[in-house]
């Protein structure tokens, strides 16, 4: 059953002998009458609507109605009690709030979600931990090189680190803000409903470039992927790649080479190099801002359409391009 209560931020102002205010936002605040202030109270997150209203039934006819109004202008909250696959600490519970407001049902998405990290670097270490920041208990990451000074930043890996194993290094950043999510992950009960992998590329040129081969675990097991990667003077990313439904990142190779013949050959060449990690940090976490968010959406079973983002340095201008599956590619075969 569904709780009522109100938002915490939201605070109760007399404004007269008659008048009560509930907030200040310009645009949701309410004023409400003197006596709803019993309402306000009962908003407390141990009555159901449906209970609110019968205690009120009497002094307070138009109760449902107020209530309806609180909800639409996200001055109340109505949740059900969150129970994960396992205990969840006071910390989670702030960030699962900060997140999705105490919303049930995504808060439950994001617990039943084990989500594999492959690559650790500024970018892959940035998107770990802001998914645990946010309140998902089941990330795991993969990634046995040595953390470099490359790969120091002002809030992941720090100078006295380089020389450690980069998914080891990840693990105690993220085990740092949320406390016991590496347990959770390799717990025996742990019986994820839904799989993700994030594969994060290193970077190989002047241009963020995708190998097309990156993904081959995850088309073979059929798990939805998200692939980033980034350069200098741009960062690029892909909406969750659900194998046999919707194109991927070989559709786009093949599509590449429909248009240059030689590109193979630069492919080949690319997959053997490796560039210094000059991506600016603002732009390291605008990009790993909206990977997460384009976990979200998927979490929250919200569809995007098949294709890739862009972001261009200085300027941060954001393009899509969207992708069609390529007949040469198997992803889409039977």
């Amino acid at each position: 059953m569904t709780k009522l209560w109100l938002h915490p931020n939201v605070h109760i102002f007399n404004r007269s002998p008659e008048h009560v205010q509930l907030g200040i936002h310009p645009e949701q605040a309410v004023l409400m009458p003197a006596n709803a202030e019993e309402l306000l109270r009962l908003c407390n997150g141990q009555f159901s609507l449906d209970e609110v209203c019968d205690q009120l039934s009497g002094r307070l006819p138009q109760a449902r109605q107020i209530i309806t109004l609180l909800l639409r202008n996200h001055l109340a909250i109505e949740s059900s009690n969150f129970v994960p696959h396992h205990p969840i600490n006071e910390l989670q519970r702030l960030n699962h709030f900060r997140e999705v407001g105490c919303t049930g049902d995504i808060a439950q998405r994001r617990s039943e979600v084990a989500i594999s990290i492959h690559g650790a670097g500024r970018l892959g270490t940035t998107i770990a931990l802001l998914l645990a920041s946010s309140g998902v208990p089941h990330i795991r990451v993969h990634d046995e090189r040595p953390v470099t000074g490359e790969d120091v930043t002002a809030w992941g890996a720090s100078r006295i680190d380089i020389g450690m194993r980069r998914d080891r290094l990840c693990a105690l950043l993220m085990e740092r803000v949320n406390k016991g999510a590496l347990n959770r992950q390799l717990h025996p009960r742990m019986n994820p409903v839904r799989q993700l992998a994030v594969v994060v590329t290193e970077q190989s040129s002047d241009w963020p470039w995708l190998d097309p081969m990156a993904v081959d675990a995850m088309l073979e097991s059929a798990t939805p992927h998200v692939v980033a990667t980034m350069a200098h003077s741009a960062s690029r990313w892909t909406n969750v790649i659900t194998p046999g439904r919707n194109a991927c990142t070989r559709c786009e190779y093949q599509r590449l080479v429909d248009l240059d013949e030689q590109w193979p050959l630069i492919t080949a060449q690319l997959r053997n190099r490796q560039a210094l990690d000059l991506a600016p940090a603002s732009l390291v976490l605008i990009t790993a801002t909206h990977v997460v968010g384009t976990i979200h959406r998927w979490l929250s079973n919200e569809s995007d359409e098949s294709g890739m983002h862009t972001i261009g340095w200085p300027d941060l201008t954001k393009t899509f391009t969207p992708w069609i599956v390529h007949p040469s590619c198997g992803c889409s075969w039977n």
